[in-house]
């Protein structure tokens, strides 16, 4: 059985990473019109790769809700100030950048995630124990 995800959601998702692989090409030096790349080809791939980590993402969301897993806001700041320090950039500038495109509620989700499989494991150890 699978997971059914919104075509609208897959669609947009693929085209936002055939943009970004055909800007990492533009950042090398080479023209994606002119790369030799079978588009059609590789927006296929992108789309399968796409679909199963949507579908992960919606599975891990439920376990969080069941789990009763949440994060807060100073627990985001937290991540982002550790994100700061890696990267060497001001925190407040991360920060605003991150605000600025939803990037404070994807840092939120993927802790969430995070600690939900990190809670699923735990439960699997203490009932193998």
């Amino acid at each position: 059985h699978t997971l059914d995800l919104p075509e609208g959601v897959v669609r947009d998702d693929t085209r936002k990473e055939l943009v970004e692989f055909a800007q990492a090409l533009a950042q090398r030096g080479i023209d994606p019109d002119q790369a030799k790349v079978d588009w059609e080809k590789l927006e296929g791939e992108m789309r399968g790769r796409v679909e199963q980590r949507l579908r992960a993402e919606v599975l891990l969301d439920a376990l969080a809700e069941s789990l009763g897993i949440a994060v807060s806001a100073a627990e985001v700041d937290h991540e982002v100030e550790h994100q700061a320090q890696h990267l060497g950039v001001p925190f407040a500038e991360l920060r605003g950048n991150l605000a600025k495109g939803g990037g404070l509620e994807r840092v939120g989700a993927l802790l969430r995630r995070e600690r939900a499989v990190d809670a699923a494991l735990k439960k699997c150890a203490d009932a193998g124990a």
